[in-house]
C-alpha cells in the first residue's frame, strides 16, 4: 500500500495530492483454512488500545476458497476454472475430482485467449498433482468433454515435451520421441497402432521420428498413418 501511494504522489505532482483509498484483498487457496488476523493492528504487540492513534490500522477483504464448496465459487467460467483448480490441487482426493475440474478447465478452450489460459492451467495441473499421466488426462478429456478436448490436452502435453526435448542429448531425445509416438498410437488406434512400434523403434533419424509424431495428429485413420510411414522412408 505505501508503494502504491508513493507512486501516486510521484505521478500526481502539482495536482490534488490527497491519497486514494485502497481496499486490500487477499485471495487464498492453501491446503488449510486461512488463520491470519484480518486487522493490521492485531499484528502489533504492546498496549495497542491505549496507543491506537499511533498505530496504522485497516482490514483486508479475505477470499478464502479452502472451506468453500464448488457451488459457492461463482463468476465467469475462466475464473471459476482457475479457482476450482486451485481449490482442489492440494486435496488428497484430487484424482477423484479431476473429471469435474478438467471439464470446467476445457470449457474455456473455445477462444484463443481461453486456450492460452487452458494451457497455463494444464501445466499447473501436471506440475502439482502427483502421479498424473497425460494418457489418463487425455482419456478423461475425451470421455467427459469430447474428442476435440482430448486433442487440446495432447497439444499442451506435446508442447511441454518439446520444451524438454530442446535441452536433451540425441539419444535421450530419441527415447522421448519414441515414448510420445507409442503413447499417441495407443490413444488413437489402440493395440492395432502399437504393432508399428518395433519398426519405429529401429529408426535412428530424429527428423523422421518427428515427422511420424506429427503424422499422429494429421492422419485420419490407421491406414493413412501407415502410408505416412512409407512416405517417411523415401529420401527428401
Amino acid at each position: 500500500m505505501p508503494q502504491i501511494w508513493r507512486l501516486f504522489l510521484k505521478q500526481e505532482k502539482g495536482r490534488d495530492r490527497r491519497l486514494p483509498i485502497i481496499v486490500p484483498m487477499l485471495f487464498y487457496h492453501g491446503e488449510k483454512t486461512w488463520s491470519g488476523k484480518p486487522r493490521f493492528a492485531e499484528m502489533f504487540a504492546g498496549p495497542v488500545d491505549r496507543l491506537k492513534q499511533y498505530v496504522p490500522d485497516f482490514e483486508y477483504v479475505l477470499f478464502d476458497f479452502s472451506p468453500h464448496s464448488d457451488e459457492k465459487i461463482r463468476g465467469q467460467v475462466l475464473l471459476r476454472a482457475a479457482l476450482m483448480l486451485m481449490r482442489h490441487v492440494f486435496d488428497p482426493g484430487v484424482h477423484d475430482r479431476l473429471p469435474e475440474i478438467l471439464k470446467l478447465i476445457l470449457d474455456v478452450s473455445e477462444t484463443k485467449s481461453g486456450l492460452r489460459a487452458v494451457e497455463t492451467m494444464l501445466r499447473y495441473l501436471f506440475n502439482e498433482v502427483p502421479d498424473l499421466s497425460v494418457e489418463n488426462v487425455a482419456r478423461m478429456a475425451e470421455e467427459y468433454s469430447g474428442k476435440d478436448k482430448k486433442e487440446v490436452v495432447m497439444t499442451v502435453a506435446e508442447q511441454m515435451r518439446k520444451e524438454v526435448i530442446m535441452t536433451m542429448g540425441e539419444q535421450l531425445r530419441k527415447e522421448v520421441f519414441l515414448e510420445s509416438i507409442e503413447m499417441g498410437l495407443s490413444l488413437r488406434f489402440g493395440q492395432d497402432g502399437l504393432k508399428f512400434m518395433p519398426q519405429i523403434s529401429r529408426i535412428k533419424k530424429i527428423d523422421r521420428l518427428r515427422s511420424l509424431q506429427q503424422a499422429l495428429y494429421t492422419t485420419q485413420d490407421i491406414s493413412e498413418f501407415e502410408r505416412a510411414m512409407e512416405t517417411s522412408r523415401r529420401p527428401s
